[in-house]
């Protein structure tokens, strides 16, 4: 399966983030949804089996990112999950995310290729 297929659900917050995201992967010839909390990315998970990856920021209001990376992993095994978070004290989030299901994690401000790259490093694995 070639990225042209392959469905990526961004859930971010901010807007201008989720809107850089999307830009980058949709050039990279993703499919991308986006979602601005966990309660909402957990909705369209549930209707779309085609989702591959997530890429989902931490810190967000109603289901947090840890709390959404719990469920996914429960609820959709197969499914990639990129953590992502400009949080200062980010190394132990990021133990968090990872004891909890998060494939990769992504520390904010990232540089947009590096992204990129390393989004299509984890739907290639």
């Amino acid at each position: 399966m070639g990225t042209q297929q392959k469905k990526v659900l961004i859930v971010e917050d901010d807007q201008m983030n989720a809107s850089l995201i999307a830009a980058v992967l949709e050039e990279r010839g993703y499919n991308v949804l986006t979602a601005g909390d966990g309660d909402v990315g957990l909705e369209i998970l549930a209707k779309d089996q085609e989702i591959a990856g997530v890429v989902t920021d931490i810190f967000m209001p109603n289901r947090e990112g840890i709390g959404f990376i719990r469920a996914v992993k429960s609820r959709h095994a197969a499914v990639r999950i990129a953590a992502m978070t400009g949080a200062v004290n980010y190394e132990s989030i990021f133990s968090t995310a990872q004891d909890f299901g998060a494939d990769y994690t992504i520390k904010k401000p990232f540089d947009i290729d590096e992204f990129a790259d390393k989004i299509d490093e984890m739907l290639r694995n």
